[in-house]
């Protein structure tokens, strides 16, 4: 109980130190700040209310391909689904930054 309570305390203290959650920083963030999000207890494979996990939020929106193999490289799961069905490689394909770049191909291989 008390361990449980002391990690909690530690994720807020820590999402509330750097203002941002893995969610936030998968969005626009570098693979530093997705390595210290994890290294602080952030859930690789967290979901959002409609499902969406850290590397959707990458995918879809991160101009840097980087993050993408640093969220790959932390074991995110590539073949999830949001609650729309929508899985990481439809962000990838709608995200002109991450399109032909070995992340994109990486997330394609993942699929199968």
């Amino acid at each position: 109980m008390k361990k449980t309570c002391f990690l909690l305390l530690i994720a807020i203290f820590t999402e509330t130190l750097f203002g941002q959650s893995l969610f936030d920083v998968a969005s626009n963030g570098t693979p530093e700040e997705i390595q210290s999000a994890l290294r602080a207890g952030a859930e690789i494979n967290d979901r959002n209310e409609d499902g969406m996990s850290p590397l959707m939020f990458a995918a879809g929106t991160n101009q840097n391909p980087e993050v993408i193999s640093a969220l790959l490289y932390a074991e995110a799961d590539a073949i999830l689904q949001n609650d729309s069905s929508k899985t990481v490689f439809d962000y990838a394909k709608e995200n002109e930054d991450i399109m032909g770049t070995a992340a994109y191909w990486e997330l394609d291989n993942k699929r199968f």
